[in-house]
């Protein structure tokens, strides 16, 4: 997730701020390169607690382009 949010357009973050687009990045940077820094409590809440309701808003965002 945090590879293909690197990808999303600066104009495409700003227009969906209620995305935490910063975040998702962040966490991918951490679990590809800071091995020590992470905290699999943390990572098990984000996942359990915050995922559900971010893939929501972003299945809203491709929805209009799934039958393209």
């Amino acid at each position: 997730m945090g590879s293909a949010a690197g990808r999303v357009s600066a104009e495409m973050q700003v227009a969906h701020p209620e995305i935490p687009w910063k975040e998702i990045k962040g966490v991918r940077v951490i679990l590809a390169h800071k091995y020590s820094d992470i905290e699999l409590s943390v990572i098990w809440e984000a996942a359990v607690n915050e995922l559900p309701d971010v893939l929501a808003k972003v299945e809203l965002l491709i929805a209009p382009f799934e039958n393209e």
